[in-house]
């Protein structure tokens, strides 16, 4: 089901690469939530009982994003929202560091960022190789982004910039990794 186009998958009604990872995700998600690069569907919002508490955000216009942002540049205020997402989008981040520690301050006393991601290698081979994955043809890598993310580079990311009591969750036949880590 990973390796066949979306609308076959649909089609023959398995559950595609981003469902996985929505529902990965769902049982963590709590309060007001935002969906950092959230892409061209609002799945989530449909699929998750509380749906109306997920704002939207990305630097490209999908026509459904509340603000179009960078990752690096959240305009909310400190401390008001309960989780920030990041679904498979870090890679396509140019300054991580920065990402993680803006999520950080955004973050509410124990509120939680959970990151979906998949590893270098296997991102390579679905970007480069498996090219008819609908959201990668029309999003794409670009110049200054990676195809995946490492666990080691992760946990230090988050480590890094205040996040305790990390937790990792591997999906999808252990090819993707849910991390959720809460602010101190």
């Amino acid at each position: 089901r990973c390796l066949l186009p979306y609308r076959w998958v649909r089609s023959m009604k398995l559950t595609d690469l981003g469902r996985e990872r929505r529902m990965a995700v769902i049982p963590h998600l709590d309060g007001k939530i935002l969906d950092v690069g959230c892409g061209p569907l609002d799945e989530l919002r449909n699929e998750y009982v509380h749906g109306s508490n997920i704002i939207r955000t990305d630097v490209v216009q999908w026509g459904n994003v509340d603000p179009i942002c960078s990752a690096e540049a959240l305009p909310f205020k400190q401390e008001s929202l309960n989780t920030v997402l990041m679904l498979a989008c870090l890679n396509h981040v140019r300054d991580k560091k920065v990402a993680i520690k803006e999520a950080h301050r955004v973050l509410k006393r124990n509120g939680e960022i959970i990151i979906t991601m998949i590893n270098p290698f296997w991102g390579l081979l679905v970007h480069k190789l498996v090219f008819w994955f609908d959201y990668d043809r029309e999003r794409g890598i670009a110049e200054g982004e990676e195809y995946g993310l490492t666990k080691k580079f992760v946990m230090q990311l988050l480590h890094s910039s205040g996040f305790k009591n990390v937790k990792t969750l591997s999906f999808l036949y252990g090819l993707n990794k849910l991390y959720i880590g809460e602010k101190a």
